[in-house]
């Protein structure tokens, strides 16, 4: 997780709503989200299409074959 987070943050965050950079510019993370509002995308390790559960009013992303709940 702090690979992730680190990533994320050398990337300039991710802009999925509104969130912008200082200089207004989005962030580049984005690109790199393998799960997240992929809902109905294929799984880019496994090609398994991409499933979302609402938990306490949140969503989350993921593979059904790599992530086991």
């Amino acid at each position: 997780m702090r690979k992730i987070l680190q990533k994320s943050i050398d990337f300039g965050g991710e802009s999925i709503s509104d969130y912008r950079k200082p200089s207004g510019e989005k962030g580049g993370f984005d690109v790199l989200r393998k799960a997240y509002r992929r809902e109905g995308e294929k799984c880019a390790r496994c090609g398994t299409v991409i499933e979302r559960l609402k938990i306490g009013g949140r969503s989350a992303h993921y593979c059904p074959r790599c992530q086991k709940l």
